[in-house]
């Protein structure tokens, strides 16, 4: 097995530029055209791939090198090619560029008088249609981002669209300043050199004016080494005859490597570090580069995805606010803010939502008996209308001194759990406002009749705004009554810090199975609703909690005593 020099091949650059990554190791078996390093220079970042298979004997450069076309890589063993015919390879490809560079020279200066004779031609202001420029490859390559729209105001250089090789990527820039009038190409397009990317109204003086000032001001010789340095395509090959044949058809065509990298839009980043993001659906957009520049690594997609998998669900989710649409461009629509109640309502239920794993158990009540004693025999009693919230509120503060894990709070780090010793019940009223919590304080301490006159005085406070702030405050358990509207479940969502609330729907008339006259009965039945803190309930204890409120519904006497 044969030791070889792998040298960097021609990078079509006379100057050095640095080595940003190192993709291979020591020991390492590579296949043909894997990528062993990155490159970087002022315009582009590059892959320079292993030009065959083997097994890497030696590094020779590090990241933070300065290398340039010649350069000694690696030393890689394998068994197909001596290391005399590498270096012959060497200097076919370096003779190969300096060819290619002398006549980038002469195009140079074709190109700038084609410019001059253009400029008699054209008129104040015209569409201009632009091309894409050549590409360094007779294959198609991949658009994977369209960073303008029709009607856009460009100017000159801004970037318009990010193309992706195997190998590399590149910006297409703007020819011309102007308004974009016309657009060909979308995102996942596959297009080649030459391809109508779309049309520009431009003026002369913004298409032509720049190649008309670099004839006047510069000398012959860095007229040709601009030129030279634009036509050089990211693939980092100098440009074959039929390429320059191309592109002296388009004079006006600029490099894929003029893109401005300072656009908000501009991702500076190498295609191996793309290419991961795409395989791990990061977006390269969300990810600080800590690079020269502000270049991403794959290190820095790396710890953006470990901060991602450290970052509480809180933090994740107020970085994924929902998109921003102009609904007015679909049709007529009117706005209506938000009050402050409605605003802190979706705060609090946002909040409760992304912290607590909640689950809702179903159930359903007979309350035939009760909602004859409640309609039939208390309105003799007394003088004053007792609801059947006040029951449920009754049974619920029963319920919770049977099951404590019900009236406790979690703490915030989830390793303490607070067991109250008091029983407050906050009941949902509805509001021309919008939804408030009031809260009857100490209910096990009070009767029915005491919970019925409460809730009313604070239903009706709420709904004139006269409801005190510390009304609303030291709930232990919210219920929710949509009994007087309609509908036969739902799913409410618990009122955090609180750990449970219980929902009411409509009860209504069922042929319930008598087990003791072996006959359908007519049941008044009452839909019940418990949604619960999963980290602090257990599915079997929910079930109990509601089978219990159920029995006490259904036999007045257990609720009584």
């Amino acid at each position: 097995m044969s030791s070889e020099t792998i040298y960097i091949p021609d990078i079509g650059a006379s100057e050095e530029v640095e080595v940003i990554e190192v993709s291979v190791e020591v020991g390492e078996e590579v296949t043909q055209d894997q990528t062993m390093i990155v490159l970087e220079s002022d315009k582009t970042t590059m892959d320079i791939p292993s030009p065959r298979a083997g097994q890497i004997k030696e590094l020779l450069l590090n990241v933070g090198d300065k290398v340039a076309t010649g350069s000694p890589m690696m030393k890689l063993l394998q068994d197909s090619l001596s290391t005399d015919q590498s270096h012959s390879m060497l200097e076919v490809s370096q003779d190969s560029g300096a060819a290619n560079r002398v006549e980038g020279e002469n195009f140079a200066q074709q190109a700038l008088l084609v410019a001059e004779k253009a400029c008699a031609q054209l008129s104040e202001q015209q569409d201009q249609t632009v091309l894409m420029p050549d590409l360094g490859t007779d294959g198609s390559v991949l658009v994977i981002e369209v960073s303008v729209k029709v009607g856009d105001a460009l100017t000159k250089d801004e970037t318009m669209l990010v193309l992706e090789s195997d190998k590399s990527t590149m910006e297409i820039p703007a020819q011309y300043s102007g308004t974009l009038k016309r657009l060909d190409i979308n995102e996942g397009d596959e297009v080649k050199t030459g391809a109508v990317i779309g049309v520009i109204e431009s003026t002369f003086d913004q298409a032509m004016g720049a190649h008309v000032s670099s004839h006047d001001t510069k000398p012959a010789h860095d007229q040709s080494t601009a030129a030279e340095s634009s036509l050089t395509p990211l693939s980092m090959k100098n440009p074959e005859p039929s390429e320059l044949a191309v592109a002296r058809q388009n004079p006006a065509t600029p490099s894929v490597n003029d893109a401005n990298e300072n656009t908000e839009t501009t991702v500076y980043a190498g295609p191996a570090v793309r290419r991961l993001a795409r395989e791990i659906g990061v977006s390269l957009q969300a990810i600080k580069g800590t690079s020269s520049k502000g270049r991403i690594s794959k290190d820095d997609i790396k710890a953006y995805v470990k901060e991602i998998l450290n970052t509480p669900a809180t933090a994740m989710v107020e970085a994924d606010k929902m998109p921003v649409i102009d609904f007015s461009q679909f049709g007529p629509i009117e706005k209506q803010p938000l009050n402050r109640i409605k605003q802190a309502t979706a705060r609090n239920m946002s909040r409760s939502w992304r912290h607590i794993p909640m689950v809702t158990q179903f159930d359903e009540t007979d309350i035939t008996d009760l909602e004859h004693y409640r309609r039939e025999v208390l309105p003799k009693q007394i003088d004053f209308k007792v609801t059947m919230l006040a029951f449920v509120v009754k049974a619920v503060a029963k319920a919770l001194e049977k099951f404590p894990q019900f009236n406790s709070s979690i703490d915030p780090d989830g390793k303490i759990l607070i067991i109250k010793k008091f029983i407050n019940i906050g009941i949902a009223v509805e509001t021309p406002q919008g939804l408030m919590v009031p809260v009857i304080k100490n209910v096990n301490h009070k009767t029915v009749v005491d919970i019925a006159q409460e809730a009313a005085h604070l239903a009706k406070a709420a709904r004139e705004k006269k409801l005190p702030l510390d009304a609303m405050q030291g709930g232990c358990f919210s219920i929710s009554s949509l009994g007087g509207i309609g509908g036969t479940q739902f799913t409410p969502i618990v009122n955090a810090p609180e750990v449970a609330i219980l929902g009411l729907s409509r009860s209504s008339m069922k042929p319930v199975y008598d087990y003791n006259s072996q006959t359908f009965l007519p049941r008044l039945m009452l839909p019940l609703s418990l949604t619960y803190d999963h980290r602090v309930v257990d599915g079997a204890e929910a079930a109990r909690f509601t089978v219990y409120i159920s029995n006490l519904l259904n036999d007045i006497r257990h609720l009584l005593l």
